[in-house]
């Protein structure tokens, strides 16, 4: 869980309310394709924190002494085989 970043996940989520609230001003909004797009929005994101967390810590620019919010695969939470 902590690999997903849930913090982040807003940054999944307000483009597609804006693409909905623009779809309901115009008339053309459509229940499923705006849950289908969220859903998809935030797998893409959840995806894309965990290849980040990978590719800094491979890249060594996550360490174990890094500030701000810990990562996953740096503290030794997930190995890199796991990740993969």
């Amino acid at each position: 869980m902590l690999a997903s970043r849930p913090k982040t996940l807003l940054a999944a989520f307000v483009p597609v309310v804006v693409g909905s609230s623009l779809a309901i001003y115009n008339g053309k909004f459509q229940t499923l394709s705006a849950l289908i797009a969220l859903i998809c929005a935030v797998f893409i994101q959840i995806g894309t924190n965990l290849v980040n967390d990978l590719y800094d810590f491979l890249a060594g620019g996550d360490k174990k002494n890094r500030v701000g919010p810990q990562r996953a695969v740096a503290s030794g939470l997930i190995s890199v085989l796991e990740m993969r």
